[in-house]
């Protein structure tokens, strides 16, 4: 492919997966992630040793007791709501993770390399988004030789109301550790 040819390469990362996507001259492909699947879910397990992504962190997750996993998913649907709104108190009890309260703000804590870390919700969307940013400049580079065009698209849960949807722009902006 020569240089001169259109392609982009996009990301789409609603609330419960990311897809990763490469357009050429008009023709749309969803890429496989490098574990095969079409889809990548937004998962994100801390260990004692190190940090897991996506596949690997939900896998995790599901051969591991309850209440010894370190895993946080849906994290989206906590950005910009306060903690005491009722549709956020249901997702809160689906998460395996310590939720906390801090001035109104949901926040996540885990232990991570024998530490405890709390997140705030749009940090765990960074470490997803990035994951995926990644994955999906490798692909662009394969495909054209250069980095080309990267669009990253961000959408969040619908049944949220606007100030909580506003925060889901601002994921990536920061510390991506």
């Amino acid at each position: 492919m020569n240089s001169n040819e259109s392609t982009n390469t996009m990301i789409d990362v609603p609330s419960t997966s990311a897809a990763l996507s490469h357009t050429c001259h008009g023709e749309d492909e969803i890429i496989a992630n490098d574990q095969g699947n079409r889809t990548s879910p937004r998962y994100v397990t801390f260990t004692e040793t190190e940090r897991l992504i996506s596949d690997p962190a939900k896998a995790h997750a599901a051969g591991s007791p309850m209440e010894t996993v370190e895993t946080v998913f849906s994290s989206k649907r906590l950005t910009g709501c306060t903690f005491d709104e009722l549709e956020l108190q249901d997702d809160l009890k689906r998460l395996s993770c310590t939720r906390i309260n801090d001035n109104s703000e949901p926040k996540i804590k885990v232990t991570y390399k024998s530490e405890e870390k709390v997140f705030n919700p749009e940090e765990i969307s960074a470490v997803c988004g990035s994951h995926m940013r990644h994955h999906a400049s490798l692909l662009q580079f394969a495909l054209t030789g250069n980095q080309g065009r990267l669009n990253y698209r961000r959408s969040c849960p619908r049944y949220r109301a606007n100030d909580c949807r506003c925060p889901v722009l601002r994921p990536g902006q920061g510390n991506q550790q």
